[in-house]
């Protein structure tokens, strides 16, 4: 046994004698070439692999931005909700950007009455947000709850309401009547849709057109029903896997999924007890809200500065009509604007906040390819359509890791077989049954 010490440690030694005879000899040739060849040659050989090394850089940055395409922009979170979702996201669980989108979504219904960008449309910076993330792990509820918590200790009295869990349509019109704003607040929004699917209900249909306007009707002969003026925003949450499943073909078929505003998110950060907030820092993002909200005291229109419109302008180019994804980005982009400006404690939408806009608005993009509930009939097709949708997430999947996420236990295995067969054989999915990796074909 000695001698095969030693027999490996003269080895180890010869190589590395080796490697040291081999970078010596490098560094001569790098001398030798110097002196050969003239100075015009050698800095473009320099110029080469800076270049080189440049490109490199750059591929890898390339790929490092596309693997992490559905990441939310977490650039874009300043102002007083950025700081909001950062003090909040230092003491509790849930992801700091959902903390931010609930804050701007109840900062925007709040002064949805008076923001609203210089445009014929005139439109409010109202939000459906759908926070979507695995059951108990992302603490969806937390980050609303806190958010809800946050404001209504600030908000005057009368001003606005939140509804945790409207039945019915004409139960938001009834609260309406006593409240102008509307936070629609569902701790699952599988119970909104099961809401909906009552026979007769006007919850549905009344939601949705109140996304864009303000005015509600349902003429019937025994007991009409109308709302004049109604502002109403959406905050929400729901499992990703039972977001995929959860609408049919009547809210597919208005468009309503268009509408929401898709927020994923998951989080390993764990506090066991959590340390309650300083009080000052309360009372400093309550200063930071009070500094904004005087800006909006009287109707603030705000106007769109010329480089910041000539931005936009192409942006909205870019994407109108390009795929079914992208409908109604532009209306949240409109809505986004003033907001995210106001919330920078600005009184004009500069370039700034349209790039921040913008960055938001291509996320989301992504994020509805990946997550956009899944119309399929039948368990294999819906299976099929959840794998599909996975490769949209992550490139390579080993079998364990795909099953899981398309959650295939909950399905039965002969749905899951029957489903990766299927692609397979139509030359979608690809599998190396040596690593057992599935990738697209």
């Amino acid at each position: 046994m000695q001698d095969t010490m030693a027999e490996n440690f003269d080895l180890g030694q010869a190589l590395l004698e080796t490697e040291k005879e081999a970078a010596r000899h490098a560094k001569e040739l790098d001398r030798a070439i110097k002196t050969i060849l003239p100075a015009s040659m050698l800095k473009e050989l320099d110029e080469a692999k800076e270049e080189r090394a440049a490109i490199q850089l750059e591929s890898q940055e390339a790929e490092k931005q596309a693997s992490n395409s559905l990441d939310f922009p977490t650039h874009i979170m300043s102002g007083v909700a950025g700081d909001f979702a950062r003090i909040y996201g230092e003491h509790l669980e849930p992801p700091d950007h959902f903390f931010y989108m609930s804050y701007l979504t109840i900062f925007g219904l709040y002064v949805s009455d008076r923001l609203f960008l210089n445009s014929q449309r005139k439109p409010a910076p109202r939000l459906y947000t759908i926070l979507l993330g695995e059951s108990g792990d992302t603490r969806k509820s937390t980050a609303i709850e806190e958010t809800e918590q946050h404001f209504r200790s600030f908000i005057e009295p009368g001003t606005m309401a939140v509804c945790r869990g409207a039945a019915s349509g004409e139960g938001i019109g009834k609260l309406l009547t006593k409240m102008p704003k509307i936070l629609l607040y569902y701790d699952e929004l599988k119970v909104f849709v099961s809401k909906c699917g009552i026979k007769n209900s006007t919850l549905l249909m009344a939601t949705n057109t109140l996304f864009e306007a303000t005015r509600y009707e349902n003429q019937t002969s025994k007991d009409p029903f109308i709302i004049e003026h109604g502002l109403v925003s959406m905050l929400a949450a729901s499992t990703i896997d039972t977001y995929s499943g959860l609408f049919d073909s009547k809210f597919l078929d208005i468009g309503f999924n268009n509408r929401l505003f898709l927020v994923p998110g998951d989080s390993d950060k764990c506090f066991p007890v959590p340390i309650s907030i300083p009080d000052e820092q309360i009372h400093r993002l309550h200063g930071q809200l009070q500094n904004r909200l005087k800006l909006t005291k009287d109707v603030l229109a705000m106007s769109i500065d010329q480089d910041a419109g000539e931005r936009w302008a192409e942006f909205y180019r870019q994407i109108k009509g390009s795929s079914p994804y992208a409908k109604r980005l532009d209306t949240y982009g409109l809505r986004l604007m003033p907001l995210l400006a106001l919330n920078d404690l600005k009184e004009t939408v500069d370039l700034e906040v349209v790039n921040k806009v913008i960055a938001l608005l291509e996320w989301q993009h992504q994020i509805r390819q990946a997550y956009d509930p899944i119309d399929a009939e039948g368990k294999v097709a819906r299976m099929e359509e959840a794998i599909r949708r996975a490769f949209k997430i992550k490139s390579t999947w080993d079998v364990r890791g795909l099953q899981r996420k398309v959650h295939y236990n909950r399905h039965g295995i002969w749905v899951w077989d029957s489903a990766i067969k299927n692609l397979r054989r139509n030359t979608e999915v690809h599998f190396n049954a040596r690593n057992k990796i599935y990738t697209l074909f």
